[in-house]
Order: C-alpha cells, then structure tokens, then sequence
C-alpha cells in the first residue's frame, strides 16, 4: 500500500520521505495512515504496540491492569496552531479489526476523535447493546496519558459492530458538534466542552475499558475549513470511503 499524507500547505509523505505536493482546494490535512505509518510515525502515551505478523493492523494487546481504562493509545499531529483560523470540520474514518479468526468477538469499546492537548472530543464504536454509537469528551490529564471527568459514553443510536466507523467533529466559534456513522446508524450530537478552532489539533484514539484488545487497519482523516452545509459534511465522509477502498484495493 502506498501511503500519502498532506500536512498544513504543500506537503506529503509517500513511501516514508517527504515531497511537495500542490494543495488541492481548501484542505488542510488529508491522510491515509496504514499500520505500518502508524507504527512508525504516531506517538503511544500509554501501551506499546506491536505489528501483527500480516502486518496488516496495528494491535494493543490486553494484558493491562484496570488503570488502563481510558488510556490515551495513539496521537498523531494534524494541525499547528493557527490564530487566524476560525473554524474547521475534521472527518475521521477507522478500520479497527472487532471481529477475528485468532480471537473471536472481542469486547472493546474503540474511541476516536481529536485533541487540542486539554480537551479530548471524539465518538465511539460500542459493542454494547448488540453495537452503539454516541459522543465521548473528557479532559486530557497533565501528563497526557488518559482522559479524566468524562462525559462517557453519551449514546446517540444503536448500530451493529462493523471494522469500519467514521465521523465528522465540527470546531466553529460557537461551539463543538459531531456527526457518526456505524453500519446503517448514524447521530449527531454537541458537546458540552469545546476545542478552540486556531489551537493546534492532534488525533487520538481512545481505550474504552480495560482490558480491552485493538488491532488498528488503519486511519484516514481529512480537515477543511469550517462547512458551510451538511452536504459538505457527506461529500468529506464519501471521499474518505472511496480513498479507504483505493488504498485496500
């Protein structure tokens, strides 16, 4: 698989060095992160993990004690900051492994969502209930490792338990929303807390429980400016579809 990012203006990785690239209309991070890109370039504030021998998913094994419960996994940097940006939307799709041959159906409940480094807004994949999504916020502690005071899980909808989930978080200056999709249900919610749209903004995945195993295929994120209508919002979460498809294929 080919891995390509575009960071800030006119950059991108592909196949691990980094080359200029035209900035196609007005986004501001676009990237499609296979585990190998994940493994070699996020940052694990909580777990170390390894590559699973098909070196197809990232994987947090579960062999960690009750502390490990909201456990701060990945971060990875989207955005520095930036005083003149007011508003943006950040469309986030995970491909995270839920059923498998080796170990069955696993109870985890994966969170995503971003950071501004004090406030953590995302959405989860519950496999509660036969499957469940809904907003996660909560506070980031000082040594960044796990979410404190959570409004957790806040459910929106019942869904199956599909690999594949995303959603859109909207940061503008009146405040945080979010949009999510999971098999044929899909929410949208405000949050109580808010990120600042010019602060720097980095993503995270988030442990549910503990303990709780995860094998990450992998991540595409795609930040614009804030939308202007919520076919905008659609036609983010499609082209995330299509690029998740390309880069399986």
């Amino acid at each position: 698989m080919k891995r390509t990012m575009m960071a800030g203006i006119g950059t991108a990785i592909v196949g691990g060095l980094l080359a200029p690239q035209a900035c196609r209309g007005e986004v501001l991070f676009a990237a499609d992160m296979d585990a190998q890109f994940l493994y070699d370039h996020a940052f694990f504030p909580s777990r170390v993990p390894a590559l699973r021998e098909d070196g197809n998913s990232l994987q947090f094994d579960a062999t960690h004690p009750t502390g490990d419960h909201l456990a701060v996994l990945l971060r990875y940097p989207l955005l520095p900051a930036d005083p003149s940006r007011s508003g943006i939307a950040a469309s986030i799709l995970m491909d995270e492994r839920w059923r498998d041959a080796v170990y069955g159906d696993r109870d985890h409940d994966v969170i995503i969502g971003i950071t501004d480094g004090t406030v953590l807004l995302g959405f989860q994949r519950s496999d509660n209930f036969g499957g469940q999504g809904g907003r996660v916020e909560a506070d980031l502690d000082p040594n960044g490792v796990k979410a404190v005071d959570p409004a957790f899980p806040i459910v929106i909808f019942d869904c199956g338990v599909p690999d594949v989930f995303s959603g859109t978080i909207t940061l503008s200056s009146s405040g945080s929303t979010m949009t999510e999709t999971v098999g044929d249900g899909t929410g949208s919610d405000t949050y109580a807390r808010h990120i600042d749209p010019s602060s720097s903004i980095d993503l995270f995945v988030l442990a549910g429980d503990s303990p709780e195993q995860y094998d990450i295929r992998s991540i595409s994120v795609n930040v614009t400016p804030e939308p202007t209508s919520v076919a905008v919002l659609a036609l983010g979460a499609m082209a995330l579809l299509r690029r998740s498809k390309d880069c399986r294929g």
